[in-house]
């Protein structure tokens, strides 16, 4: 049965017979052209013997035992040296690799496997998002300055919320670099809190989060306003007069009883029922 199925001892002799024979030399090389989710894994095998196998870059976590088999060379009888070299794809960003070069070849019947003495190891990029400012901020709209790096294979955008929780949403981003996104059908007069965000697979990368609010609307302009009053008997009735309102806050009326103007009064706007389509003014 030994003839066979060779015990271990036997191929190990084969093994070391073999690569001293034909000046067997493996080699694993720095990682080269490194991003969050790929990279390239360099090497070098060389054998008088010519490359009588396929040669593979085997890639795990560090301290992981789930290995990854990248084909690096196939079988080449008559080159003697070659220099190695494969794409890895759909890594983890900011995690931390190691590989190592294996040559699995059939000698005699025999298949021997032969692996580099030293392995190289690397670390995938850190996405990173970052939220710069809010510009252009008008009763609806806003617009979000960002940068992203870092960001190959993810989804990049802008999340937003009210400070009422009411209204959110998301808004997608172009990749790596400075972004502008803009954000529309917001409420007037509320306060938004929003951040960067890159997203790989189920993590996420968040930038600050920053505050901004956007303008209430404007009421400047003339109005005729009604104003509630009641008889002796208790029954209500409505006086109408004019009432100016100035952009900058101020006002002028004339009242029910003549043509006196008020300049010295204030307006403003009270927002606590916006939602149910009320904005309320106040006067004074």
């Amino acid at each position: 049965l030994k003839s066979i199925y060779p015990d271990t001892d036997t191929i190990d002799r084969y093994r070391q017979f073999y690569a001293n024979k034909y000046n067997l030399a493996i080699e694993t090389a720095a990682a080269t052209d490194v991003t969050s989710t790929s990279a390239i894994l360099n090497g070098a095998i060389y054998s008088e013997d010519g490359i009588r196998g396929d040669v593979y870059f085997c890639i795990s976590e560090m301290y992981s035992d789930n290995i990854q088999d990248v084909i690096a060379s196939k079988r080449q009888e008559k080159v003697n040296q070659h220099e190695l070299q494969g794409t890895v794809t759909g890594l983890k960003p900011d995690t931390w690799y190691m590989y190592y070069v294996e040559y699995v070849c059939m000698i005699d019947k025999l298949k021997l496997i032969f692996t580099s003495e030293e392995a190289a190891d690397f670390t995938t990029k850190r996405p990173t998002a970052t939220t710069v400012e809010a510009t252009n901020i008008t009763r609806s709209s806003a617009i979000i300055n960002c940068i992203f790096s870092n960001t190959e294979g993810s989804w990049c955008g802008v999340h937003y919320f009210s400070d009422d929780g009411l209204d959110t949403g998301v808004v997608s981003a172009g990749g790596d670099g400075e972004q502008q996104v803009t954000l529309t059908g917001l409420q007037p007069a509320t306060t938004y809190t929003c951040y960067a965000v890159a997203k790989i697979g189920d993590k996420e990368y968040k930038g600050e989060e920053i505050s901004f609010t956007t303008d209430i609307p404007d009421f400047s302009g003339t109005w005729n306003c009604q104003e509630l009053h009641y008889n002796s008997a208790g029954e209500p009735y409505y006086v109408s007069y004019p009432i100016t309102l100035y952009s900058d806050g101020t006002m002028e009326y004339i009242d029910q009883y003549g043509n006196f103007p008020y300049d010295e009064g204030e307006w403003g706007i009270d927002i606590r029922y916006k939602r149910l389509g009320i904005m309320a003014l106040s006067a004074s």
